[in-house]
C-alpha cells in the first residue's frame, strides 16, 4: 500500500515539474502542443509554389536594450538557386507598405555614400527579393502583413509588384508560417544590406536571359555611365555594342561571336562586375510534318531541330491560325491543328525569334460550310459576301458557281468571302468548294431580271454643271466634276444632297487648279490636277499626295487606283504607291514619248494607255499602248483606235471590266464630232477592236461585269458587253456622265436650252 502511494506521489511531482517548466518558457519558445507544420504558399509571375518546412529558413535579429526586432526569411523555390527573400526591419503585428529598395536600379540612392558610411537606424529597409535564374528583382511596391501569435508562431502575408529589365511588371502574393521564429537569433549588427549604396556598378537582372545573336538585351543595375562609350559589356568574354545607356540600364546587342556565358560590365575600364548567364539559342529548322493533311483539331507532328522543350516558347502557325503545342522536345513538336488556319506552308517561331521558320505545306481537308450569303438577291456584277467556315484564305482556291456559272472570288478569309456575281449568272444554287475539298450547295441566289424601264428622279441641278461630267463613287457616296476648266467638285454622301468641295482641295489658298481626272476605290477619292494629286477618305477633307518630292506641284492626268494601290504617269516616268499614297517609288518609262491617260485590269496584270495630246494633230488612227510590267514598259498593240473626245470634256472614254477593254472613239475620216464616237470592245488586250454599240457614245462606265454607255439612251450590259438593253432617260436630255453604285444608276444630263441636272434610278 505504501509503495502504491509513493508511486502516485512521484507521478504528481513529475506532472507539476513539467507544468512549471512549460510556464517558465512561455514567452521564449513555442508551445509544442500548438505547433503547426510551417509552410509557404505563393504565386509569383503566374507560377504557383507550395513549400514545406524544409524549404524555409529564418533569422530573428534582436539586440538587448533595443525594442525594434527584425526578421529575415528565405523560401527556396527549387534546387537550382531560385528563391524569395523577405527582410522586415521592424517585425511586429501590422501592415507595412513597401517602397523602392535603396541601392537598386529603381532607387539608386546617393552613390557618394560609401558602403561603410554611418546611416540612421534601422540600417536596412524592409525589402522582398526574388532571385530567379541569376536575375535579382526587388519589389517596387505592395504590402506585407505580419501576424504574431501568442504561442510564438507568426504568419507573414504579402501582395507586391516587381518590374523586370524590360519594364514589364509582374505580381506576387502569398503567405508563409513560422514556428518559433525566435529559434535562430542573431544580433542586429549581423544584418547585411544586399544593396548597399555604392559608387561601384552592380548588375541586378538581364532581359531576356536567352536569345539569338544580334538580339537586343537590357541590363538593369546601378552606377552605369549615361555615356554609352564609357560602358564596356561582354558576353562570355566577347564585347557587345551598347546602343543606349542610363545610370540604371544598358541596352546592348548580343554579339554574334560569343557563346553562352556570364554577362560582365565595367565602367571607364574599372573593375568588372559579373551578372547572370545569357544563353545563346540556335535557329530552329523544320524537316517535316506528319501527316501533311488533316482537319481542325487533328494532331500532327512537326519534326526539326532546336525547338524549345518549354511548350509556350514554341509557336506553330498554320497560315493565319496558331496551333496548340501539346508536347515539345528539341526535335519534335506535337501540335493540334487550329480552327482559324488554312492550307499553306506552316511556320514555326521559337523563343520569339525575329523571323519565323517556314516549313512544308499542310493541307486542310475540312469540308467548307456556307452559312449565309448577303444579299441573297441581286444583279450580275454585284459583290456578295459569303459567311461560313473552312474557306481557303487564298481567293483562287475557293471555287464558287452561281447555278453552274463560275464566279470570281475577290477576297478570302477562313470565315468570309467576297464574290462577284458573274455576268451570265441565273437564279439557282450556290456551289462552293475550298482547296479541292467537299462541296456545299445549300443556298439559293436569286438574280434580278433586267428591268424593262428605269424610273428616273432628279437629285441635283446647277448652272455650274457642264454637259459632260466625270462621276465616280465609293459605297453609296458619289463625286462629280466636269471636263476642262470646270472649277467645281460636287460631293454627295447619300446621292441626294450635294456640296461643292472644290475649295477644300489642299493646293494653297487662292490656288485654282484645273481638275484632270477623278477616281475612286472602295474607300477613297483621288483627284489629279494641274497642281498635283489629292486624296480624301470622306469626300470632304483632302490631303495632298507628293509622288515626286523634287516636283511637288507636278501636274498629273493618268491614274489608276485599286485597293490602295495607285499608279500615276507623267512625262517619261511612272509613279507607284502600294499604300494609298503614304510611300512612293518611280521608274523611267520605256516606250512612247508621252502617255497621259491610263486604265488597267484590277490585278494590274495588264495596263492600257493612250496619248490624248496627239488627238488634234491627225485624223488618222491612234496607237493603243499596253504594259505587262505595271507601267514601266509600253508597247504598241496591233489594234488601233481613233479620235477621242477627251479634249472636248468627255473624260470617261477608256475603261476595263474583269477581262475586257472598252474605248469610245471615231475612226479616221469621220471627223471629230460629239456624235461620231462609238463604243468599241477588245477581248484580247487591245489587239483588235469591235463596235458593240447601237448609238453614239459620250461616256463609258463599268462596274464589275456591268457595262454602261450612251448619249440619247442609257445602254446597260450585264454580260461584259455581249448584249445591251436600251433604257430611256428623261425626255429632252442627252447623257453626259454615268456612275453605278450598289443601289442606283446615276447620270448627268443636259438639254440644248442649258438645263444641266443629275438623275438617279434604282437598280
Amino acid at each position: 500500500m505504501a509503495l502504491k502511494n509513493l508511486s502516485k506521489l512521484s507521478a504528481l511531482v513529475l506532472l507539476l515539474m513539467v507544468g512549471y517548466s512549460c510556464s517558465k518558457g512561455k514567452n521564449d519558445s513555442a508551445d509544442p502542443s500548438l505547433i503547426t507544420k510551417p509552410s509557404l504558399t505563393a504565386k509569383i509571375d503566374s507560377t504557383d509554389y507550395n513549400l514545406d518546412a524544409a524549404a524555409i529558413t529564418s533569422t530573428y535579429y534582436s539586440t538587448d536594450g533595443d525594442d525594434v526586432k527584425a526578421l529575415k526569411a528565405t523560401g527556396r523555390l527549387n534546387t537550382t538557386g531560385n528563391k524569395i527573400v523577405f527582410f522586415i526591419n521592424d517585425f511586429k503585428d501590422g501592415a507595412i507598405e513597401l517602397s523602392k529598395k535603396a541601392g537598386t536600379s529603381f532607387n539608386p540612392g546617393n552613390p557618394h555614400l560609401k558602403i561603410n558610411a554611418v546611416v540612421t537606424t534601422p540600417p536596412v529597409q524592409t525589402y522582398i527579393q526574388y532571385i530567379k535564374d541569376g536575375n535579382t528583382y526587388y519589389a517596387v511596391s505592395g504590402t506585407i502583413t505580419v501576424i504574431i501569435k501568442s504561442n510564438g508562431t507568426a504568419t507573414v502575408k504579402w501582395d507586391i509588384k516587381f518590374t523586370d529589365a524590360r519594364g514589364r511588371s509582374f505580381n506576387s502574393s502569398g503567405s508563409f508560417d513560422l514556428t518559433n521564429f525566435r529559434a535562430n537569433v542573431k544580433p542586429k549588427t549581423d544584418i547585411v544590406d544586399p544593396t548597399p549604396v555604392s559608387d561601384k556598378p552592380t548588375i541586378e537582372s538581364i532581359s531576356p536571359q536567352k536569345g539569338f545573336a544580334l538580339d537586343t538585351v537590357r541590363i538593369t543595375g546601378t552606377n552605369f555611365s549615361a555615356v554609352k562609350t564609357n560602358n564596356e559589356v561582354s558576353f562570355n568574354g566577347t564585347k557587345a555594342v551598347v546602343s543606349s545607356a542610363s545610370a540604371t540600364q544598358l541596352v546592348v546587342i548580343a554579339p554574334a561571336a560569343a557563346g553562352t556565358g556570364n554577362i560582365t560590365v565595367s565602367i571607364n575600364n574599372g573593375t568588372s562586375v559579373t551578372g547572370p548567364v545569357f544563353t545563346y539559342l540556335l535557329p530552329a529548322t523544320i524537316t517535316g510534318i506528319s501527316p501533311a493533311s488533316g482537319k481542325t483539331n487533328d494532331t500532327v507532328a512537326v519534326s526539326g531541330t532546336n525547338f524549345s522543350t518549354v511548350l509556350a516558347e514554341n509557336k506553330v502557325f498554320f497560315q493565319t491560325g496558331v496551333g496548340i503545342v501539346l508536347t515539345a522536345t528539341s526535335t519534335k513538336l506535337t501540335v493540334r491543328v487550329p480552327a482559324g488556319g488554312s492550307t499553306g506552308a506552316i511556320a514555326v517561331n521559337v523563343n520569339n525569334a525575329r523571323t519565323n521558320i517556314t516549313g512544308p505545306v499542310f493541307t486542310y481537308t475540312n469540308k467548307p460550310i456556307l452559312q449565309s450569303i448577303s444579299p441573297a438577291q441581286g444583279n450580275p456584277g454585284d459583290v456578295i459576301t459569303f459567311t461560313g467556315t473552312n474557306f481557303s484564305t487564298t481567293p483562287a482556291t475557293n471555287i464558287v458557281f452561281f447555278n453552274g456559272v463560275r464566279a470570281t472570288v475577290l477576297t478570302a478569309t477562313a470565315t468570309r468571302l467576297t464574290v462577284k456575281v458573274p455576268a451570265s449568272a441565273t437564279t439557282g444554287k450556290i456551289i462552293l468548294s475550298a482547296d479541292g475539298n467537299s462541296v456545299n450547295e445549300a443556298l439559293i441566289f436569286t438574280v434580278n431580271p433586267p428591268k424593262t424601264s428605269l424610273d428616273w428622279a432628279e437629285v441635283f441641278s446647277s448652272i455650274n454643271l457642264q454637259q459632260s461630267n466625270q462621276m465616280v463613287s465609293t459605297g453609296s457616296s458619289i463625286m462629280v466634276t466636269g471636263g476642262p476648266q470646270q472649277g467645281y467638285l460636287y460631293f454627295s454622301a447619300d446621292g441626294k444632297s450635294y456640296t461643292d468641295v472644290y475649295n477644300n482641295l489642299p493646293f494653297g489658298q487662292g490656288q485654282k487648279p484645273s481638275i484632270n481626272i477623278i477616281k475612286a476605290d472602295n474607300n477613297n477619292y483621288y483627284v489629279t490636277t494641274s497642281l498635283g494629286i489629292a486624296k480624301s477618305t470622306n469626300g470632304t477633307n483632302w490631303v495632298k499626295l507628293v509622288p515626286d518630292a523634287t516636283s511637288p506641284n507636278r501636274s498629273f492626268t493618268g491614274i489608276t487606283v485599286n485597293q490602295d494601290k495607285i499608279t500615276l504617269i507623267a512625262g517619261k516616268k511612272v509613279y507607284k504607291s502600294p499604300d494609298g499614297g503614304s510611300t512612293w517609288s518611280s521608274a523611267d518609262i520605256s516606250g512612247p514619248g508621252t502617255l497621259n491617260y491610263i486604265s488597267s485590269f484590277s490585278n494590274e496584270k495588264y495596263m492600257f494607255a493612250v496619248d490624248t495630246s496627239k488627238n488634234f494633230t491627225s485624223k488618222e488612227e491612234k496607237i493603243f499602248y499596253q504594259s505587262i510590267d505595271q507601267g514601266r514598259t509600253w508597247r504598241e498593240t496591233s489594234g488601233v483606235t481613233g479620235i477621242y473626245n477627251y479634249n472636248l470634256g468627255e473624260r470617261d472614254f477608256l475603261t476595263t471590266s474583269s477581262y475586257n477593254v472598252f474605248c469610245s472613239f471615231s475612226y479616221k475620216g469621220s471627223g471629230q464630232s460629239l456624235g461620231s464616237t462609238r463604243i468599241y470592245r477588245s477581248v484580247n488586250q487591245g489587239a483588235t477592236w469591235e463596235d458593240i454599240g447601237s448609238e453614239a457614245c459620250r461616256v463609258i462606265k463599268t462596274a464589275g461585269d456591268i457595262v454602261a454607255y450612251g448619249a440619247a439612251y442609257l445602254n446597260l450590259s450585264f454580260n461584259n458587253g455581249d448584249t445591251f438593253t436600251k433604257y430611256t432617260i428623261p425626255t429632252g436630255y442627252t447623257l453626259g456622265g454615268i456612275v453605278i453604285t450598289p443601289s442606283y444608276y446615276y447620270i448627268s444630263a443636259y438639254t440644248t436650252t442649258g438645263s444641266n441636272k443629275i438623275f438617279r434610278a434604282a437598280r
